[in-house]
């Protein structure tokens, strides 16, 4: 069965889009996933849904602060990163769309300015 995740970080900040054949990628593969990095994740729930909040993460911040621009960029670092699964659909999970993170100074506040 195939299921399409779409993932928002923050208030429209960032998304990631992915599909998920479940008949390759597996509660177990997710679940290996999630053990290999022993994250703190919610061990009660779905590790399929689990792991892909990881995967939607790392999207993002390869993105947002690796400098890849394009989506192709994201799908072939993943290909190099230990622990991930590939994301171009081999092992059953598809990255479709990334949004990365904008940050500008003008999202900055100064919260203190103190003479010392």
């Amino acid at each position: 069965m195939k299921k399409k995740y779409e993932l928002q970080y923050g208030v429209f900040e960032a998304s990631a889009t992915f599909i998920i054949d479940t008949s390759k990628f597996t509660n177990e593969l997710a679940q290996s996933v999630l053990e290999f990095f022993t994250w703190d994740y919610d061990k009660e729930a779905d590790p399929i849904d689990e792991a892909v909040k990881k995967y939607a993460l790392k999207a993002i911040v390869l993105a947002s602060f690796e400098h890849y621009d394009y989506l192709q960029g994201v799908i072939n670092e993943f290909e190099e990163i230990e622990g991930f699964a590939p994301v171009d659909g081999s092992y059953g999970i598809t990255l479709l769309k990334v949004d990365r993170i904008e940050i500008e100074d003008s999202q900055l506040s100064i919260i203190s300015k103190q003479d010392i």
